[in-house]
């Protein structure tokens, strides 16, 4: 299969570990209201719609979630979750997720436990070309400025 040259996926691992974690600090500060507000949702009947496969409610917490902070459709679940959960322990909870501008749309993880929420970035689909190598966190910036209200 011909690659598309209007697509380009770029995988975070492949990136230098203090580059992807200043990635990962700048996504988390731009998405902190978002994750305060999933993190205050009743963890089991969350973990419950999850289990159930009940993507449209997620969505929809997620949608509700965001309306303060974000543009209207700029952050979506990703349609994949994993629970997480052993006798004794508090449960994990990591939701799949997707930032999307003109662009390009990130991908990552938001993931719970009993007293913090962090995030993981996966990957960025560039839209059209890609920033120079060492712009990357410059890029994010500038995307993560550009999904905010009142950019």
């Amino acid at each position: 299969m011909a690659r598309n040259e209007f697509l380009r996926l770029q995988r975070l691992a492949a990136r230098p570990k203090m580059e992807r974690l200043a990635c990962e600090r700048a996504l988390a500060g731009a998405l902190r209201e978002v994750m305060t507000e999933l993190f205050f949702t009743n963890a089991g009947l969350l973990m419950a719609y999850i289990h159930a496969g009940q993507t449209n409610i997620i969505d929809d917490i997620v949608a509700s979630c965001a309306e303060r902070s974000l543009k209207p459709g700029a952050l979506r679940y990703g349609g994949q979750a994993v629970i997480q959960a052993d006798w004794g322990v508090a449960p994990t909870v990591s939701m799949d997720m997707e930032l999307g501008c003109d662009d390009c749309s990130l991908y990552f993880r938001i993931i719970f436990d009993a007293g913090a929420v962090g995030v993981e970035m996966d990957s960025i689909l560039y839209h059209g070309a890609e920033p120079a190598p060492d712009a990357l966190l410059e890029h994010l910036t500038a995307t993560l400025d550009q999904v905010r209200l009142g950019a």
